[in-house]
């Protein structure tokens, strides 16, 4: 950029170039690094690990709409026991609003959030967190009588879902190099 009248003493907004090669020679650092200490069967067992997570939490998310759908047979017919439609007479009405925006907004929001931080967090110990605390989302709403409480188990859930998703793609940026990284990705 050149100087322009706001800019009297001629410097520009661009960084210098001793600052550029800098990063660049600690990013070529890092994947070098990350090169030689590539553990195959190590990165690989962490990656089940997180496709694991991943199709928890995505399991989860669907859960709704499998237990809304399923309709009981024989004795288990119109029970609310096994039916969830039955339970929550309240679904028929507000069921699009809660498998879809009261479970997306806090799901986008909160992802902002959670990739800023997972920079500098335990990355395997919150990934664990967020599972454990979908499941119990998914527990609580089973176990309630409350169709406000089953709302707000959406919503917990949709932030939990959310921060599963930069904790796994920087999971697997820790243990892959980066021309593995693609396929890594690929399968989580």
């Amino acid at each position: 950029m050149q100087a322009t009248p706001d800019n009297k003493s001629g410097q520009t907004d661009e960084p210098s170039s001793d600052i550029v090669s800098v990063e660049k020679e600690e990013c070529v650092d890092q994947a070098e690094i990350n090169k030689r200490n590539f553990n195959p069967i190590y990165a690989y067992f962490v990656l089940f690990i997180v496709l694991i997570c991943r199709v928890m939490v995505q399991w989860h998310r669907k859960g709704l709409t499998y237990a809304y759908g399923y309709t009981g047979l024989g004795a288990a017919a119109n029970n609310g026991f096994f039916e969830m439609s039955t339970y929550f007479p309240e679904l028929r009405n507000w069921y699009g609003l809660l498998a879809g925006v009261i479970y997306t907004i806090p799901y986008a929001g909160f992802g902002l959030i959670a990739g800023k931080l997972s920079d500098g967090a335990d990355r395997r110990l919150w990934l664990g967190i967020c599972v454990l605390l979908a499941s119990a989302t998914m527990g609580v709403s089973y176990f309630t009588g409350s169709f406000a409480v089953l709302a707000c188990m959406r919503v917990i859930h949709g932030c939990l879902n959310s921060a599963s998703n930069p904790l796994s793609f920087s999971l697997i940026a820790d243990y892959f190099p980066p021309d593995k990284r693609s396929t890594a990705n690929s399968i989580i």
